[in-house]
């Protein structure tokens, strides 16, 4: 995914983004990247760290749980389960993505040793997985009926997950690199000091495209990464 798939999931007293002061946010772990999104929210919304909590719980599986059990005021969960917070009664104050709009949240990672000599492997890997792409969106019953059963939830959920996906961007129709979205990973790890401070974003470091190029021989339509790909 090149954007958040993650929705602001609160207790059902608060109704607005304006009731988030004093709220006490859960986070999977003090310097994973959302616990930083938490902070851009909150800072877009006017308030200050002194005003809120964050209170590391675990992953959006515990996260619901302490929602329910009324432990934690405010959480981001991923769709569908900020589906089943809402049906419960839960508020969804809208789309992580209203605040961090690009954030490079699912890659394809290979060791470049493996990688280089079976080249042609990770090329039609690389293609069989844009079909896959291609098939979510032209073949929306039944890639909703799979959905359904992998991630164990209902098939009218899964439509609606589909649609926003496609509604949301969350995933780029050539499956292309998020450029912008990395420079968000990049900062955020700056932010946890997981990088030294003296480090730059260069997108050539941790990434090779051409493995891509060669999975997508016609010209990009809506991907980041021709038009970012720096020169060699």
């Amino acid at each position: 995914m090149s954007k958040l798939p993650h929705f602001i999931i609160a207790q059902p007293w608060i109704k607005t983004l304006d009731q988030l002061r004093g709220a006490n946010f859960g986070v999977l772990s003090a310097k994973e990247g959302t616990t930083y999104i938490v902070q851009d929210i909150a800072k877009a919304v006017g308030l200050t760290p002194a005003d809120y909590k964050i209170t590391v719980v675990g992953g959006s599986p515990t996260r619901w749980k302490l929602l329910k059990e009324g432990k934690i005021d405010v959480g981001l969960q991923p769709i569908p389960n900020s589906y089943d917070a809402e049906a419960a009664g839960f508020t969804n104050l809208g789309s992580a993505i209203n605040f961090v709009p690009d954030w490079q949240f699912t890659s394809v990672n290979v060791d470049e040793r493996w990688a280089e000599p079976n080249r042609d492997i990770v090329v039609r890997f690389l293609r069989g997985l844009q079909r896959g792409r291609d098939f979510m969106r032209t073949n929306r019953e039944e890639s909703a009926k799979i959905a359904a059963e992998e991630l164990d939830t209902k098939f009218d959920l899964a439509v609606r997950m589909l649609t926003d996906v496609e509604k949301y961007g969350m995933l780029d129709t050539q499956t292309a690199l998020n450029v912008p979205g990395l420079q968000r990973i990049f900062e955020t790890l700056l932010k946890s000091g997981d990088i030294g401070a003296e480090g730059k974003f260069d997108l050539k470091i941790f990434t090779d495209v051409s493995y891509w190029e060669q999975s997508h021989p016609e010209p990009a339509l809506t991907g980041t990464i021709p038009a970012a790909r720096p020169a060699q």
